[in-house]
């Protein structure tokens, strides 16, 4: 250990060392510009950027300081990826959609995470208009082909009797207006599609945000 090292440890400072930088102190010439950041940091303008580079130093960097709710919207919007000045970015407000509904559907459907992980990855893995079906009933079949075949003694399955169906399973089917015959009829469907390793997209993955706990969906 060097004499300047030790002088640290009796209170007098680390002399030699690298003082901490205050960067907010900088010249604001010496800053990078809010482009330069995204350009470095972020996706270009045309792409989204789902882990939300943008940065905004202070709010005198705009003309109009006392932002109203509408604009710290639109740019909450431009920091999303979900549009800029001139377009909305369709594709991304799709998966925002659909990943929206099935977390929402297997939360009221009461899975745990391990279900939860599995029926999000089928769903998003799924061209939903090639299927000709609603959203709804896609989301629920997903769920309920998975649930049915796994080792957490929940099942549902349009051949049993209600009795015997998983009673969420039941309810969320009434409160979503899913008849017995759309259910049977896609189920079956389904169940053939994953039976026999349909074909997936995984653009999704393109617009997935990094998970800040590595625990995923």
């Amino acid at each position: 250990m060097s004499k300047n090292s030790q002088r640290g440890t009796d209170g007098i400072g680390y002399q030699d060392t690298l003082r901490f930088v205050d960067w907010s102190q900088r010249e604001a010439e010496t800053r990078p510009s809010l482009c330069e950041f995204v350009r470095d940091c972020g996706n270009p303008i045309d792409e989204p950027d789902a882990n939300n580079a943008t940065k905004l130093y202070e709010l005198s960097d705009f003309s109009d300081a006392s932002l109203s709710e509408r604009k710290w919207k639109r740019l909450d919007k431009y920091n999303s990826g979900i549009s800029n000045r001139v377009w909305t970015n369709s594709p991304y407000t799709t998966y925002l959609l659909n990943q929206h509904h099935i977390l929402a559907l297997s939360s009221q459907l009461g899975l745990n995470r391990r279900q939860r992980r599995r029926v999000y990855n089928r769903f998003m893995e799924l061209e939903l208009s090639n299927w000709g079906m609603s959203a709804n009933l896609i989301a629920f079949c997903v769920c309920a082909v998975t649930v049915h075949n796994d080792d957490t003694n929940r099942e549902y399955h349009y051949n049993q009797t209600k009795e015997n169906k998983d009673r969420l399973f039941v309810q969320i089917a009434d409160s979503l207006g899913l008849s017995e015959n759309s259910i049977r009829k896609f189920y079956s469907k389904y169940r053939s599609h994953v039976d026999s390793g349909g074909p997936c997209s995984y653009d999704y993955l393109r617009y997935q945000k990094r998970s800040q706990n590595r625990r995923g969906i």
